[in-house]
């Protein structure tokens, strides 16, 4: 959708890559949350939104 219009990327980059994160920035933003030491409890505490973001970047970086 929107590809008619031009809508479905950002003015310079790709459909594929223009929403969202690349796969070094998921990687470097899990190094930065293992560090994290909030959102490790938070995670171990399986709290919902932690898991979410934890899974997404992980999807993201090794798929």
């Amino acid at each position: 959708m929107g590809r008619g219009l031009k809508e479905d990327a950002f003015a310079g980059g790709t459909a594929a890559r223009s929403f969202g994160k690349s796969k070094d920035e998921a990687a470097e933003e899990i190094a930065a949350l293992s560090q994290d030491e909030a959102f490790v409890q938070r995670y171990l505490s399986k709290e919902v939104q932690a898991v979410r973001q934890f899974t997404e970047l992980h999807r993201i970086a090794f798929e």
